[in-house]
């Protein structure tokens, strides 16, 4: 397996260390990355997906790579390296790292690591994650994982879990909120859609093949009342668990786990809970 012998963004010419004209531009890259807010691992991924390489024929950046350039004190220049990056922009990597790591300690058996389901962004759709930074007044956060995106939205863990369960409650108290759709609210499934699409192309073919236009339309009309049939039996089994499910003062995981697939986060700390049946409950005014 190859090594490098020097730090990356450095070259050897005539006998010594000079800064690699490439590389050492991917260096300061990394570190304006990194203080604008981009994980390590976003950063190595972004990385990857530009054919960066790490050395000669060598593409696999990862997070131990990333984190090597942000604590190297070699960039900042001694005998041997010429200084690459500033006092201060070494100190500001580490102090974010620094508080980055205070997640360490964080007890991952509450309730709040144990939602099993996607929480979305609310502009781009991309899944957000938790953060936890304890040098903040609100030291709990969601931060969208699109880098294009990177919506924060602060929410302490208690009050999203708090809403969750007043939506859960909501739904337990008033079972008739459950859509059972008719054949009018039905949307049909992709593979409905081409189907549909087809039997009008054919229809307004020069050539008509009625049997054949015949036998889709059957195919086509079997699938749709067998795509609404399973559709009102999701949403029926849905209504019944919230039937016999019981108000409770505290997050249920139980119910959570039986009738919620994602989480929708809204800007403003809004929430909304998407259950089994793809219908979404959101606080009533």
């Amino acid at each position: 397996m190859k090594n490098r012998t020097i730090p990356y963004g450095y070259t050897y010419a005539e006998g010594r260390i000079i800064l690699h004209p490439q590389e050492s531009e991917i260096v300061k890259e990394v570190c304006r990355d990194y203080l604008s807010g981009r994980s390590m691992l976003m950063i190595a991924q972004g990385l990857n997906s530009r054919m960066i390489e790490y050395m000669v024929g060598v593409y696999g950046w990862n997070k131990a790579r990333i984190k090597r350039i942000i604590e190297d004190k070699r960039y900042l220049g001694d005998e041997k390296y010429p200084a690459l990056i500033s006092m201060e922009t070494h100190a500001k990597m580490c102090e974010l790292k620094d508080e980055k790591n205070t997640q360490v300690g964080v007890d991952r058996n509450t309730s709040i690591f144990k939602l099993q389901v996607n929480i979305v962004c609310p502009l781009c759709k991309n899944k957000m994650h938790r953060r936890c930074d304890n040098v903040y007044t609100h030291k709990e956060r969601w931060t969208c994982t699109n880098a294009k995106c990177k919506t924060m939205i602060v929410k302490a863990d208690a009050d999203l879990l708090n809403d969750i369960n007043d939506l859960l409650n909501g739904v337990v108290e008033r079972p008739d909120r459950i859509e059972v759709p008719t054949e009018t609210e039905f949307s049909p499934s992709l593979q409905l859609e081409r189907m549909n699409e087809e039997i009008s192309g054919q229809i307004t073919a020069l050539c008509v093949d009625k049997q054949n236009i015949r036998n889709r339309m059957m195919n086509y009309v079997a699938l749709k009342y067998a795509e609404l049939d399973a559709m009102r039996c999701k949403a029926k089994k849905l209504k019944d668990i919230f039937l016999t499910a019981k108000t409770t003062d505290e997050f249920s995981k139980e119910l959570f786990d039986r009738t919620v697939v994602r989480i929708n986060l809204y800007v403003g700390g809004e929430v909304g809970i998407v259950l089994t049946n793809n219908q979404e409950i959101r606080r009533t005014v």
